[in-house]
């Protein structure tokens, strides 16, 4: 997984268990744009504000972990540098939000305890984030 340029990209990744897309944003608000982007990608829009710390937490585990059975599907350091990738396309300035709740133990992340879902997939979770210029989404899709 290696994005390219942002500006109206779209790929499926992992056997399409991750889409990333990306959509400048003109002159909508955080909510419109992700509603708009989501929905290009045929998902409904997530609503949960999260930090950009969370996001990246959120979206390390997705890309690591399998929702369905917690079995790894990609190096935890490889997930992070993914992670990392995705939100340094946006500026500090950038508003995240996620459709996912978490189980934590000792802080860490464990599993997704609950969601609501934006796909027809049986578990699904990602991360939506803005910064006023483009606007992205990662997203997981899992079935048991």
């Amino acid at each position: 997984m290696d994005f390219t340029e942002h500006e109206n990209f779209e790929q499926s990744i992992d056997d399409n268990r991750i889409v990333v897309a990306f959509e400048a944003m003109g002159k909508k608000d955080h909510a419109t744009a992700v509603r708009d982007l989501m929905a290009s990608v045929e998902m409904s829009p997530a609503t949960k504000t999260i930090s950009k710390e969370e996001a990246l937490e959120i979206i390390t585990f997705i890309l690591h972990k399998d929702m369905a059975y917690r079995s790894e599907v990609k190096e935890k350091d490889e997930a992070l540098r993914l992670a990392q990738r995705f939100l340094g396309f946006f500026r500090e300035t950038v508003t995240c939000c996620t459709n996912g709740s978490f189980s934590r133990v000792n802080g860490e992340i464990r599993s997704l305890s609950g969601w609501n879902s934006c796909t027809s997939a049986t578990f699904d979770c990602g991360v939506a984030c803005s910064d006023g210029k483009v606007v992205g989404v990662i997203w997981a899709q899992d079935e048991d």
